[in-house]
């Protein structure tokens, strides 16, 4: 039955579709926010002031969905949880997206959320074709397991990167497009790039990119 009501509420006006989601889901979606025709298929939304989701995106099988102010997510993304039966026990089946302030996530990307996904304030996550995958089977056990994937504050990741379930990607860094991300790194102000990535060179403290006051770079 959920799944028939956001495909029906899909491409309603928004403040019809704003008020049935806050009112019959329990959604916190502010006044100001807009979705434009796409699926959000979460047990929980909330999206706060000037945040974006854009058109013909997928969310399916999430858990939570938190969107902060003036981010974005643009066109033609998939976001998914996996479904719960399918993971170990001893792991909490998160199926969380978090999005931090002028934070934009761009277009055609699919993200896998199973074991959380959290990209911090004024990060883009750009160009297109990047892959998240936070759950995966291990071998010795036969099971699905998950691990959380983080991006910084001020980051940059370029097109057709792919991020493995536990990597992590600190404040201030450039992914280089193509790049496998399957540690987690600590140092600031560096560009990572290859595979599997790793430091390649610093990054100058006083590039205007982590000096933004506003998101999204046109």
């Amino acid at each position: 039955m959920r799944i028939l009501f956001d495909f029906l509420i899909c491409p309603m006006p928004w403040f019809v579709k704003r008020f049935l989601m806050n009112k019959i889901l329990g959604f916190k979606l502010h006044k100001s926010a807009y979705i434009g025709l796409s699926i959000v298929n979460s047990s929980f939304l909330r999206m706060n002031k000037n945040s974006r989701i854009g058109h013909l995106n997928i969310f399916r099988n999430m858990k939570l969905v938190d969107i902060e102010n003036n981010a974005i997510i643009g066109n033609l993304n998939w976001i998914s949880g996996e479904a719960s039966n399918h993971i170990l026990k001893k792991n909490s089946n998160t199926a969380s997206l978090s999005i931090g302030t002028h934070t934009a996530i761009t277009n055609r990307h699919y993200l896998d959320c199973s074991g959380g996904f959290n990209i911090g304030t004024y990060s883009t996550f750009a160009g297109v074709y990047s892959t998240l995958l936070s759950h995966s089977i291990d071998i010795d056990e036969s099971v699905q397991k998950m691990k959380a994937i983080e991006i910084g504050d001020y980051c940059f990741i370029s097109s057709n990167c792919i991020f493995i379930g536990g990597s992590s990607i600190p404040n201030y860094s450039i992914v280089g497009a193509g790049s496998v991300i399957r540690n987690k790194f600590t140092e600031s102000y560096f560009l990572y790039s290859g595979n599997p990535a790793k430091p390649i060179k610093n990054i100058s403290t006083e590039s205007l990119y982590f000096k933004r006051s506003a998101g999204f770079v046109n």
